[in-house]
């Protein structure tokens, strides 16, 4: 079930209406945010779980066959004391024979994931010079420490990761508190469409390589041939206390010419 405002989405029309784009713009076949609309609604407006996500979870060995199932899209998850929520493309909870847990899916045509952490960190000092009361500062040092630990040997410094990527961690970890769930995914729903720009296509693999590598993991390939990467145990601290087991997952959706676009 896709839900928004306590009401059912089961076509485009509504889904734009409840949870389409601030911008028109933005609602363009071949975009991410019209493709991921159709990608969870179906072929025939029954709404389900896109078949490239469902397979990558199920492969990884502490995931099992999704039954009960229920999701939000632009969801707006707040995830510390500063306010500004995170806007997650669809936030689903699900569950397995283990239990509940976390499903937050950022789309990609080759948008990227936001600046850079050093300019999302220098335009906050910009705003804190213009506004002493600006609390941007503080949440990125807040933020940081509670998903990345300190560099050890040859990994990305924290200036290089990009901000969205930790902003959706935070809130597959927030949510995942809020219902108990021991398990928080973040996963990576790109469509590659006659619109989309390999060399951003490119630029977004190495920034999600990258991220992966400074959470430790060691075999970064594995997200991008299909696999559910972790679990990996970050350090929580105040922000995320008894943090849920992290996992990362990529999928990609091939969308050929349209013929006739609608």
């Amino acid at each position: 079930m896709i839900r928004k405002h306590g009401q059912p989405i089961d076509s485009l029309e509504v889904w734009e209406r409840l949870a389409g784009p601030k911008s028109p713009i933005q609602w363009q076949d071949d975009r991410s945010a019209k493709e991921c609309a159709r990608a969870w609604l179906g072929d025939t407006g029954d709404p389900e779980i896109p078949e490239e996500i469902r397979a990558v979870l199920e492969r990884h060995p502490e995931f099992s066959e999704i039954g009960e199932w229920e999701a939000e899209p632009e969801c707006l998850v707040t995830f510390d004391r500063f306010g500004g929520p995170a806007n997650i493309d669809v936030m689903a909870t699900m569950k397995d024979q283990r239990g509940r847990f976390v499903l937050a899916v950022e789309a990609k045509a080759d948008e990227s994931f936001g600046p850079l952490l050093g300019r999302a960190l220098a335009a906050a000092l910009e705003r804190k010079l213009a506004s002493p009361t600006s609390k941007g500062i503080a949440r990125i040092e807040e933020l940081v420490p509670a998903i990345l630990a300190p560099a050890r040997g040859r990994v990305p410094k924290a200036h290089q990761v990009r901000y969205q990527l930790l902003t959706a961690v935070a809130a597959a970890l927030s949510k995942a508190h809020a219902i108990q769930a021991s398990r928080a995914v973040v996963f990576i729903h790109e469509f590659r469409t006659a619109r989309t720009d390999e060399r951003h296509l490119a630029r977004n693999r190495q920034d999600l390589e990258r991220f992966l590598v400074r959470l430790g993991c060691t075999h970064p390939q594995d997200v991008f041939d299909g696999h559910l990467v972790g679990p990996f145990s970050v350090p929580g601290g105040e922000r995320f206390p008894d943090p849920a087991d992290l996992y990362l997952g990529k999928a990609v959706r091939r969308i050929g010419e349209r013929s006739d676009p609608s």
